[in-house]
């Protein structure tokens, strides 16, 4: 019976599992947050990035990415806030994500 509960209960949590899956992006450079969540609000102003890729043109299931990210400074400079929307299709596969950041700058030193 104690075989047959864990057996059940791994089926379950196996049926959330997902694999890996990285946009490929051949400017992702361009936006800091995609890279390392601690960029947000690294440029003092308001941003927002967005990228799209179609790969393989006119081939059904393609590769399709897109990302719409926006990150922006608060609390005085001391605060970084990021959002960040993504969508991924290859095939069959599809997946949708959004992603909160916080960046809290701590100062070190004076910059006078």
């Amino acid at each position: 019976m104690k075989n047959g509960i864990i057996l059940f209960v791994l089926i379950v949590l196996s049926l959330k599992v997902k694999g890996q899956q990285d946009a490929q992006y051949s400017q992702y450079m361009f936006n800091g947050i995609y890279i390392n969540p601690a960029y947000a609000g690294y440029k003092e102003e308001l941003n927002l990035h967005s990228f799209y890729r179609n790969q393989w043109t006119g081939i059904k299931g393609a590769p399709q990415s897109m990302s719409l990210a926006v990150d922006a400074i608060a609390n005085n400079g001391n605060v970084g806030l990021a959002l960040q929307i993504a969508s991924d299709k290859l095939g069959a596969q599809s997946s949708l994500s959004a992603y909160a950041n916080y960046a809290y700058r701590l100062r070190i030193g004076n910059s006078e």
